[in-house]
């Protein structure tokens, strides 16, 4: 599904999320189960009078056998209903599973509904903090359908508990995606739902680890600005080897305002800068820096600057300038993007590009960082900056990403297109908060580049 060693940089444990992850599980390490082989054993085959016995159950009384099966199945499905007096009730069940380091694993399942109730999964860590790993949006649908995915924990080895809300979020005709907020994720109204047949495995999936260096370039690290609590570098990927102009990419690394460095961003640079692009990884004041939003853009700024009055020495093409940046990375640089004149093309990965209207992400509230006023909100949104003419723009998300809603990304590119700009995005189903599989993403990526400042990079 992904490649483990992108997707790991570009997770973010976040807060609890919106609905579903409020209840506290005592179950302790000691009760989990590692599963080498086909597992759920007891709720297989639609054996769910047995096997809910196993499960931790919330709202019993919403769920109760059926003998709705699809054709050619045997057994029974666990059938879920809620009706008018029982609005903002939500069932789900859960069971606690200790996935090994670095394994993948494949879940499979069917379900069906009335069309309006949207199944949601939910795969949790660190139980106490509530924190999730995977969100994944089942499609409404009136006919049985098959759900299979295959994911992996990475170096998360440990207890995880798999909480499956059955109508968690209704479907709402003429609104672009899930529900948008806890009220109406709770308030799920009529519906039914089906399900039967899970089964969860160990797959024998091995990703191959991106290869160490020698690298085709030279990094230099530079000190751009002092602060009153920090000094700021830039470290600066030159490609060797070729003479130049060379496009230039500020690259600006997340880690939620509050954690994180430009080292982080070197696997994005040594694809780029490898094929003849020069590469600018900024460091900006995080939180327990002094950081604010003013603050670290201001940073960015700072270091689009340097750029400029160092554009004759680096042999930077200035008209071939772009950002890029991952989760509140993606958040700055594509603000950044937006008040750079220069700028033109664009490159997000699960950045928060409205923090006014986060749909269902848990990453952005940033009162200490962005403020609480819609105003300072909106000077903190990409979506309510964007520039004429916009940047071109590729925008990668996982579907299932908890910590920013994809939803987002989806919006962005729309008033991108309404300005007048290229756009496009790439929604990978069954990621959490990372891009998805590397070779799809950088070729891609690779393609994008190639088209909107006519280079001939191969990938």
């Amino acid at each position: 599904m992904k490649n483990n060693a992108m997707c790991r940089r570009w997770f973010l444990v976040a807060a609890t999320v919106a609905v579903g992850c409020q209840n506290a599980f005592p179950q302790a390490k000691k009760n989990a189960k590692r599963f080498e082989g086909p597992v759920f054993e007891s709720i297989r085959n639609g054996s769910f009078e047995k096997g809910l016995e196993e499960w931790t159950v919330e709202e019993a009384g919403l769920f109760s056998i059926s003998d709705d099966m699809p054709a050619g199945r045997a057994g029974k499905s666990l059938r879920y209903r809620k009706s008018d007096g029982e609005k903002g009730r939500i069932g789900g069940f859960s069971q606690v599973v200790d996935f090994a380091d670095d394994a993948y694993y494949r879940l499979r399942f069917s379900y069906k509904g009335d069309g309006v109730r949207q199944p949601v999964l939910l795969v949790e860590e660190h139980f106490g903090e509530g924190a999730c790993r995977r969100l994944v949006r089942l499609k409404p649908s009136g006919q049985w359908e098959d759900f299979d995915l295959e994911f992996t924990m990475g170096n998360k080895g440990g207890p995880y508990r798999l909480h499956f809300f059955p109508a968690g979020f209704p479907f709402r005709k003429g609104v672009k995606g899930p529900a948008q907020n806890t009220a109406e994720a709770a308030d799920t109204g009529d519906g039914t739902v089906c399900f039967t047949g899970f089964a969860l495995e160990k797959t024998g999936r091995v990703d191959t680890p991106m290869p160490d260096g020698p690298y085709a370039f030279k990094t230099e690290t530079i000190t751009y600005k002092k602060t009153d609590t920090v000094e700021l570098v830039l470290m600066v990927d030159m490609p060797q080897g070729i003479d130049g102009p060379f496009p230039v990419m500020v690259l600006v690394h997340g880690g939620g305002w509050v954690t994180g460095s430009p080292q982080d961003m070197l696997w994005r640079a040594k694809l780029l800068a490898e094929r003849g692009v020069a590469c600018v990884r900024v460091q900006y004041r995080l939180v327990k820096d002094g950081g604010t939003f003013e603050k670290s853009i201001g940073d960015i700024m700072d270091a689009v600057e340097w750029v400029r009055q160092n554009a004759g020495t680096y042999r930077f093409d200035l008209a071939r300038f772009g950002f890029s940046g991952g989760s509140a990375g993606g958040h700055l640089s594509s603000i950044a993007a937006q008040r750079t004149p220069e700028c033109n093309v664009y490159a997000g990965f699960c950045g928060l590009y409205d923090a006014v209207d986060r749909g269902l992400g848990r990453f952005g509230d940033g009162a200490n960082f962005i403020g609480t006023d819609i105003e300072s909100k909106k000077k903190a949104s990409a979506i309510y900056q964007i520039k004429t003419p916009p940047p071109a723009t590729i925008l990668f998300h996982g579907e299932a990403d908890p910590t920013v809603d994809y939803i987002g990304a989806l919006r962005f590119a729309d008033a991108l297109r309404a300005k007048g700009g290229r756009a496009e995005t790439m929604i990978n189903p069954g990621c959490g908060h990372e891009v998805g599989p590397a070779d799809p993403i950088n070729r891609r990526l690779i393609d994008f580049l190639n088209r909107e400042w006519g280079l001939g990079m191969e990938y």
